[in-house]
């Protein structure tokens, strides 16, 4: 029981990762003091994989989860901000408590796809890393304040 708790809250941590690294993906320009100097032939990676030692296949195949959670979420981020929107317009006129409803459930449905999004790519992200960079990436959120 203790295995699966811990488990769960590895899955948790690194979920949250995941999502922070694609919002920062996601963001027009990048924060140069974030962002690590790289050489022309160096793939950047997300923060939380610095100290990881990554070969050149594990920066590329990184980079290449993070490219298809942003293309498949900003859409879905889209959609939501204007099922928001459109949720907030029905909540604010004469609409029916089915209508309210419906709209909730548009919202609802976006939002869980936009998680699933986040967390097919955190899957990706574990894919690519041997087992000890996986504990080591564990390790580090355990410590974090």
């Amino acid at each position: 029981m203790k295995l699966r708790y811990s488990l769960l809250f590895s899955v948790a941590l690194l979920a949250i990762q995941v999502g922070s690294s694609i919002a920062s993906a996601q963001s027009p320009l990048p924060d140069p003091a974030q962002t690590p100097p790289t050489t022309q032939n160096e793939i950047p990676v997300p923060p939380w994989a610095r100290d990881l030692n990554l070969s050149a296949e594990q920066r590329s195949r990184l980079n290449t989860v993070h490219e298809q959670a942003r293309q498949q979420g900003e859409p879905l981020q889209q959609k939501l901000m204007a099922a928001e929107t459109q949720l907030q317009a029905l909540l604010q006129s004469n609409a029916s408590i089915e209508q309210l409803r419906q709209q909730h459930r548009v919202v609802q449905q976006l939002r869980q796809q936009l998680d699933d999004n986040h967390f097919e790519a955190l899957l990706g992200e574990r894919q690519v890393l041997t087992p000890e960079q996986l504990a080591k990436v564990i390790q580090m959120f355990r410590n974090r304040p």
